[in-house]
């Protein structure tokens, strides 16, 4: 991929993790709750390196539920088209390269995770927002720490969508 594709993925990303989360907070049934929670038990249980599949699939089917409890057809597509953009899988290729990062990242994801689907549960539209950006934000310092993406690039795309989580004061 190059250097613009996966800027572009990034800040599309940004835009949808806010936008799905948004619409999810307001829609999303006891059931849709439910299946986020069980999807992280399980990620619970792969933390081990060899088991980064297992644990990028399961975070896949995780973002992709939220979508579709967004209930918004249109945006559920868009997003499966972005995610399948977006180079997730060069992000954990890093962590086999340096394998000390494991921990950590798994340990930060869950939390990440936790706090949007808490955010979801309360239908807290503008905390699940903020919270599914700041997940995605996490990315983007992988993306420039360890795949050398330019740090300017990705703050461009960041502050395009710093008005999808901050509420302006009047």
């Amino acid at each position: 991929m190059s250097t613009q594709d996966i800027v572009e993925a990034y800040g599309l990303r940004l835009m949808l993790e806010a936008l799905t989360a948004r619409e999810a907070a307001v829609r999303i049934t006891p059931e849709q709750i439910s299946g986020l929670e069980k999807i992280m038990d399980e990620m619970k249980k792969h933390v081990k390196l060899n088991e980064m599949p297992q644990e990028r699939q399961l975070s896949r089917e995780f973002h992709s539920l939220i979508a579709e409890a967004s209930g918004n057809n249109l945006l559920i597509k868009m997003y499966a088209v972005v995610t399948n953009a977006f180079p997730d899988w060069l992000l954990y290729e890093a962590v086999f390269r340096k394998p000390e990062l494991l921990a950590s990242s798994v340990a930060q994801t869950y939390e990440e995770h936790s706090a949007i689907v808490n955010a979801l549960k309360k239908g807290d539209a503008d905390k699940a927002a903020q919270s599914s950006v700041e997940h995605v934000l996490d990315s983007g310092k992988w993306l420039e720490e360890y795949l050398g993406i330019p740090g300017n690039l990705l703050r461009e795309k960041e502050e395009q969508v710093n008005h999808l989580v901050i509420k302006k004061s009047k």
